[in-house]
């Protein structure tokens, strides 16, 4: 009977850790979407940026369009860089997420095999326990008490 006890304490610990990795994986979930949209949002602030850089240029009447190309040009750059780190960070968590999901299919699988080793050992114990009902308390024959005497008289041949 305890390993039965035993063996669902065992899988309730894992159903557990799996429901805990889901809760994990959905946090790195969430915060992958949130730096993709924190990158998304910083993209824009730049792409402003390099607006107000550019109408200052053009304000300032400096000559060429070279100062120009170059302001423009800097500031893809900065956005595309935004983009990528951003796109990065999302791939990390998205990662971590992948990692909590595959830890608690694993502890779920492994609190299934404990718990099957903890039933099969109980259930051995038992068997064993069954086929043999005299085993540990010493044995009856010969002493006149057993299923091969009746009232002390030997009923079996020797």
């Amino acid at each position: 009977m305890s390993e039965i006890i035993k063996a669902g304490g065992q899988i309730m610990g894992g159903i557990a850790s799996n429901n805990a990795a889901k809760f994990n994986a959905k946090i790195a979930e969430n915060n992958a979407s949130v730096a993709r949209r924190t990158a998304a949002e910083n993209v824009k602030r730049q792409h402003r940026a390099g607006l107000r850089e550019q109408g200052s240029i053009r304000a300032r009447n400096l000559s060429g369009m070279d100062l120009l190309q170059e302001a423009v040009a800097e500031s893809k750059l900065k956005e595309l860089d935004i983009t990528y780190q951003g796109a990065i960070q999302a791939e990390g968590f998205q990662n971590q997420a992948s990692l909590a999901k595959y830890r608690g299919k694993a502890a779920l699988i492994g609190a299934s095999v404990s718990a099957s080793s903890t039933l099969l050992t109980g259930a051995t114990k038992a068997a064993t326990g069954l086929s043999n009902p005299f085993a540990g308390s010493g044995s009856l024959a010969g002493s006149g008490s057993g299923i091969d005497s009746v009232q002390g008289y030997n009923v079996v041949p020797e």
